[in-house]
């Protein structure tokens, strides 16, 4: 039915044109809130956050932070990043790598 073309834009019922769009950019950054807490849970599974901008990435450190999911594998990920923002974050975390001590194991062979 006739119209301005603008679909998507026209007025919800007993609303102005454009009502409930929020500020320009605020769904941009509430889908990237919205990524970055459905990828925390994900992070044991990468092999390498590399695509992701350092910002991104700050954020994305920030996330898992703040929901207790730092484990030695996630830290590796991120230093292994090589952002400088990053690194200097975990450096002020205090926060070092997880070393395991190799284990000697039981000789099979010979005993001299």
């Amino acid at each position: 039915p006739g119209g301005s073309g603008r679909r998507g834009l026209e007025a919800p019922p007993g609303g102005p044109a454009g009502a409930g769009l929020g500020m320009p950019g605020e769904g941009v950054r509430s889908l990237q809130a919205l990524a970055r807490r459905a990828l925390v849970p994900a992070l044991p599974r990468l092999q390498s956050l590399g695509p992701l901008s350092e910002e991104h990435t700050l954020q994305l450190l920030q996330e898992t932070l703040s929901t207790g999911r730092l484990t030695p594998h996630t830290l590796e990920l991120f230093v292994a990043t090589g952002h400088e923002g990053v690194l200097a974050a975990v450096e002020r975390l205090g926060v070092q790598p997880l070393h395991l001590p190799v284990l000697p194991l039981p000789c099979r062979g010979p005993r001299f």
